[in-house]
């Protein structure tokens, strides 16, 4: 809910007898609300803001700051007594506070939070507001704010914070380009000369959300358990230290931005640390602490992420606080949270929390209401004692094999891609507007209506997941999407590469259209710039366990320090993105109501973090009775064309239409027997495909990654994992909106320009649906390993395999269509509508140039069949099909790809692509009809949230 019309349960309870209780306490809360308006303008002020941009919180949301503060605590306090103990300290620790600020930062009117917004800005005057009262020093660059350089880049139809290297690349953008946005940051300092210059680091990230999507009538994201109340926690915390006895060691208490969007306040603080990162003694991170976690317990109890990693939680467990080993370490935590980034730099820190995975995470629902506040306070009382035994006790060390590997640059986020190749006389593309002039524009709709409650609060979560595979999309071709588009001047180019998510004109062989910018590499960026295939290829012949990861599908090669070939696993490298997705997922996990995909939402989201695939597969493939349904991961290697080993990240968000599903049912239980009658030798149809597949239709809702880059994918066939597919089969998605788009869009043109006329009939939607649902069908049939049986026919051909393939899918595909209309299984229609059909849909792929592995198949495919007498081109220049000549140009083509893949005859791929993958002058010619007709290449999508 927006604006004024907030839900009295959702605002913070206010005692209006308590604002009027004498002249003392309204003084007071005059005090505060100017304390507040006072941190607000000095936000503002630190980026050379107008104070209209973030407005006092006094105007915006003054039952915020009376409730806040009409209970708090004089501005610093003395206590004797059990004061001078852990204990005492943490007796300071009221739920009234805790209720208070849990309100405080969760109301409304700070409009979620979000990084870099006027919520946010709200949000951190609140905290530094309350970081005065209580009387720590501040520990910012200006007060309690350290500023950190947060610009707004263009992101699509939004704009996206990005962490800029430092203040003076900030100063040159305009004024709303550069929101106020800060870490606010306080300190206690150390007493004892002996260890006072040691810090431990007390700490939370108060970003969240935001404005988005409405779930039941409310849109405000507040964030209540994500993660106020942690930082409520890291206050609260503070007061009870200042309660008592100075610390021995300097404590630090921060508030950090940007964590949402990439971990954007923590890298900062990293970079400027308020005491050196080698002098940290210990980091204490909290998150989500708001709901009590039966498996921790229940209420009252938290626990420690990496418990068993160093003598920090074994410190805890002798003071008898009720903070245990995380009892879910399979969801891999520790490496999950902030702490990761300290953790790797040698300085022993966990995560405290109490998060249980519960289905109001990231949404609006995640309110005060929904907060158990005696468990939350009771948690903050056992982070107070851990606090004082880190600033006072014995220091915690590392384990054996506790500490988590040093990573290679000191934050989470990847090494610095290289940047794009430059070269001032390469080819240049057509112009922008002409090439995006090529593309018409479809929304994305599918009927949610049947969907129930959860599915329908599942949708969200699974969306922001698939966001994160198009990030890594950006990485794995060129650099990070926000620093590659910023460096476009021109509005149409910047556009386009949006577009085609790089530089590099997809339509044109790859041609760039962005001046200056060289040819694109082979191997986009998952290898260094300047490796040769040879140096690669030398490396591989050693053999051993490097060489499997040299060419495994889930790792980036660059260089060490001494110029040697490093792996990286594609966990680490995007950690960052795939954690996110790994939280998205798990969430909508909790909400799933199906066993099936809920098993397949946690084993991905694993997946992401460990790089083992194959069971969430497995999982994915047993799963029957979803309605829902999410592709995600590193899939095709397509991208990869100097080797063809490395996997692009991308993501189908889908609902399954039930209605065509039914209708392809019936050929599941069909392919065995289709795959016996393959047109080829007998030792080339030898395998047996798993038994399980099965065929749907879905609508598909948001697609990203390489699935969103230029041309866009119509059916799915997957898992490419052959092991899978020998155990389980394969399933075909057949994205049914996008079929139809593409049909009425650009194949009804195409064929009223191309396809003789007494045979425009023949192209019907129903043939062009079965024709790529046996392309998908056929890509599980044929071959799968070599017949010498050295490996796998993908490693075999390499860069040449993807083309190979889809060319055998559209082939092989068309002889099972005919296969089953002869046994009387496609009803009365004759195969010629499929042929035609098939025919008209060539000319729409040969647009799409030789860079995409579907054109390059097409291309092959057209000039095979013509040369073959399959269709012939009339004095009017328009095509007619043979039916006869058709069906045995169709058996040729099937058995000449299907032994190039069974001998891994890579030469001999070369050579069919050499003689056949060329478009001639009067291909050209009439593709150039096409254009002059203005019908579309291809459809851009208006998806999502």
């Amino acid at each position: 809910m927006t604006g004024s019309g907030q839900d009295a349960s959702r605002r913070p309870h206010i005692d209006h007898r308590a604002v009027g209780r004498g002249a003392h306490r309204a003084h007071g809360d005059i005090q505060c609300t100017k304390i507040v308006r006072h941190f607000t303008r000095s936000i503002a002020s630190l980026m050379h803001t107008s104070p209209c941009v973030v407005r006092p919180l006094a105007v915006l949301g003054a039952a915020v700051l009376l409730t806040a503060f009409a209970c708090s605590a004089p501005m610093s306090s003395a206590s004797g007594g059990d004061a001078h103990s852990a204990a005492g300290s943490a007796g300071a620790v009221a739920e009234r506070d805790v209720r208070r600020l849990v309100g405080a930062l969760s109301d409304d009117s700070l409009e979620g939070r979000m990084t870099a917004s006027r919520g946010s800005a709200r949000a951190a005057a609140v905290i530094a507001a309350e970081m005065r009262r209580i009387g720590l020093e501040p520990a910012g660059d200006s007060g309690y704010f350290q500023r950190v350089p947060i610009a707004l880049v263009d992101a699509g139809r939004a704009s996206r914070p990005v962490l800029l290297e430092g203040f003076a690349q900030l100063d040159t953008l305009p004024a709303a380009r550069r929101p106020p946005s800060v870490n606010v940051v306080g300190v206690l300092r150390g007493t004892d000369p002996a260890v006072r210059d040691s810090a431990v680091l007390i700490d939370a990230h108060y970003d969240h959300l935001g404005i988005g999507r409405a779930v039941n009538g409310d849109s405000i994201y507040n964030g209540a358990d994500d993660d106020a109340s942690g930082v409520v926690a890291v206050l609260e915390i503070a007061r009870a230290l200042k309660a008592g006895p100075p610390p021995r060691r300097t404590v630090i208490f921060a508030a950090t931005t940007g964590e949402e969007v990439g971990l954007l306040g923590t890298r900062w603080y990293l970079r400027h640390p308020v005491v050196p990162v080698a002098q940290m003694s210990a980091n204490l991170e909290i998150e989500m602490i708001g709901r009590p976690d039966s498996l921790a317990g229940g209420p009252g109890r938290a626990w420690l992420t990496g418990f068993e990693r160093s003598t920090m939680g074994e410190t805890f467990a002798r003071a008898g606080l009720p903070i245990g080993p995380d009892k879910r370490p399979d969801q891999q935590f520790f490496e999950r949270s902030d702490n990761i980034a300290f953790a790797r730099l040698g300085v022993p820190a966990h995560t405290l929390s109490s998060y249980n995975m519960h289905a109001d995470y990231h949404q609006p629902s995640d309110d005060l209401a929904h907060v158990d506040i005696p468990h939350m306070t009771a948690v903050i009382r056992a982070g107070a004692t851990a606090a004082r035994l880190l600033a006072d006790g014995v220091a915690p060390h590392w384990n054996t094999n506790g500490r988590p590997d040093a990573p290679r640059r000191p934050t989470p986020t990847p090494p610095t891609p290289t940047p794009m190749p430059v070269s001032p006389t390469a080819t240049i593309s057509a112009g922008p507007e002409e090439v995006l002039a090529k593309f018409t524009t479809v929304k994305l709709e599918a009927d949610t209506a049947s969907l129930s409650r959860n599915e329908r609060r599942m949708l969200p979560l699974l969306i922001d997941a698939a966001r994160e595979m198009h990030d890594i999309f950006w990485v794995q071709v060129v650099g990070p999407r926000d620093s590659v588009l910023s460096s476009i001047k021109d509005p149409a180019a910047r556009r386009l590469a949006d577009v085609m998510v790089g530089p590099w004109n997809r339509l044109e062989d790859n041609a760039p259209f962005v001046p200056g910018v060289g040819p694109k590499p082979a191997g986009a960026n998952f290898y260094p710039r300047g490796m040769t295939k040879e140096e690669f290829e030398r490396e591989v012949q050693a053999g051993g366990t490097r060489a499997d990861s040299l060419k495994s599908w889930y790792t980036m090669i660059r260089r060490d320090p001494s110029g040697r070939l490093s792996i990286i696993p594609y966990s680490k490298y995007f950690a960052v993105q795939n954690e996110r997705a790994a939280a998205k997922l798990r969430a909508a996990a909790a909400l799933a109501e199906d066993p099936g995909l809920r098993r397949y939402l946690q084993l991905l989201a694993t997946a992401l973090v460990t790089d083992r695939y194959r069971p969430s597969d497995m999982a994915w493939m047993d799963m029957k009775r979803n309605r829902l349904d999410i592709v995600l991961g590193p899939i095709e290697s397509y991208e990869d064309e100097l080797f063809g080993y490395k996997t692009a990240a991308e993501s189908f968000v889908l609902v399954k239409d039930l209605t065509w599903s039914r209708r392809l049912a019936k050929y599941a239980t069909m392919l065995p027997a289709l795959q016996r009658g393959i047109p080829v030798p007998d030792a080339y149809k030898r395998e047996r495909p798993g038994t399980d597949a099965d065929l749907n239709a879905y609508d598909v809702l948001y697609v990203s990654g390489q699935a969103n880059a230029g041309v866009k994918t119509i059916a799915i066939n997957l898992p490419n994992d052959e092991v899978v597919q020998l155990q389980k089969g394969a399933r075909r998605l057949q994205l049914k909106n996008a079929v139809r788009a593409k049909f009425d869009r650009i194949l009804v043109p195409i064929a009223r320009e191309l396809i003789a006329s007494d045979q425009l009939p023949r192209v019907t939607f129903d043939a062009f649906f079965e024709n790529v649902m046996f392309h998908e069908v056929a890509h599980g049939l044929g071959i799968k390993n070599t017949l010498d049986g050295k490996g796998t026919v993908r490693a075999a051909l390499k860069e040449r395999y993807g083309a190979l393939e889809e060319g055998k899918a559209d082939i092989l595909g068309l002889y099972m269509l005919r296969q089953l209309n002869a046994q009387g299984e496609m009803g009365k229609k004759s195969i010629e509508d499929n042929y035609v059909t098939f025919l008209a849909s060539l000319f729409r792929s040969v647009r799409f140039g030789a860079s995409d592995a579907h054109g390059r198949a097409n291309v092959v495919a057209f000039n095979f069949l013509q040369r073959h007498g399959a269709f012939a081109r009339g004095a009017d220049g328009k095509y007619r099909v043979d039916l006869a000549r058709m069906r045995a140009a169709s058996d040729s083509l099937s058995r000449k790809i299907l032994v190039l893949q069974g001998d891994g005859d890579y030469a001999g791929v070369g050579a069919l692509n050499a003689e056949m993958g060329t478009i001639d002058a009067t291909l050209h010619g009439d593709i150039d009809r096409l254009k002059a007709k203005s019908i579309p290449v291809d459809v851009l999508f208006d998806q999502g949230r």
